[in-house]
């Protein structure tokens, strides 16, 4: 397949155990992790340096009671995930560079410690999600925000302020025309129905009248003037 060859095998995962008497000694290093499934033992080691200079006793380590001891750690190199090497002395295979059946174990193991980080890889590390969370929807709810206090304060208070303009307009109108102009109606109609009678008393029509009252304004205008000399 595009120059590569692609197994299909079935899982068989490997559970935690106790490395057996002798393996550390057999594989001379220390083990990180050691788990077994139903057919070999399966050995974490720190890095790939310590996986490539096992130099294993192949007589102690076929004493040991399994199909075969697979030794692994996480590659240093790209785009590797992880590197293994797989000895089997107890059923006359030192080393086997390509254990297709010892995957049934390392795929699963791998696949468990490294699946974390391949989903945070898949979804970019969720830094779109972290992004909207953090700023998108608080930038939307700032604007709900913003939105709803121009909707009911600052347009209430101008449709308050509106209402309270014509109210007082009415007040003012009502205030206008029943009150100032009904009082000066009033005192301009008092004036009137006073004085009409005196006035059409003095509108005789003769002229000697008319004479007499002009003599008598001025003779009350002379003595004002002399009063006010003396």
């Amino acid at each position: 397949r595009e120059g590569w060859i692609e197994t299909d095998f079935p899982a068989q995962p490997a559970t935690e155990t106790s490395a057996p008497p002798g393996l550390e000694d057999a594989l001379g290093v220390r083990p990180c992790w050691v788990g077994r499934n139903r057919l070999d033992y399966v050995v974490e080691v720190d890095d790939e340096t310590t996986l490539r200079a096992i130099a294993p006793d192949f007589a102690a380590l076929a004493a040991i009671d399994t199909r075969g001891v697979a030794v692994t750690c996480a590659a240093d190199s790209p785009p590797f995930d992880f590197v293994s090497r797989f000895f089997a002395p107890r059923v006359g295979l030192p080393e086997d560079s390509a254990t297709g059946s010892a995957h049934c174990a390392l795929g699963p193991l791998w696949a468990a410690r490294l699946g974390p980080l391949y989903r945070a890889s898949f979804n970019k590390y969720w830094i779109d999600e972290l992004y909207g969370m953090a700023f998108t929807r608080r930038t939307m709810d700032l604007a709900r925000a913003v939105f709803a206090f121009d909707s009911k304060v600052v347009d209430g208070g101008v449709n308050g302020s509106a209402w309270l303009t014509r109210l007082s307009s009415v007040i003012t109108g009502g205030t206008d025309k029943y009150l100032v102009d009904g009082l000066v109606n009033a005192i301009a109609g008092f004036v009137v129905r006073l004085m009409s009678p005196i006035v059409r008393a003095v509108q005789t029509g003769f002229i000697q009248n008319y004479a007499l009252v002009m003599v008598i304004g001025l003779l009350v205008a002379v003595a004002l003037y002399l009063v006010k000399i003396f």
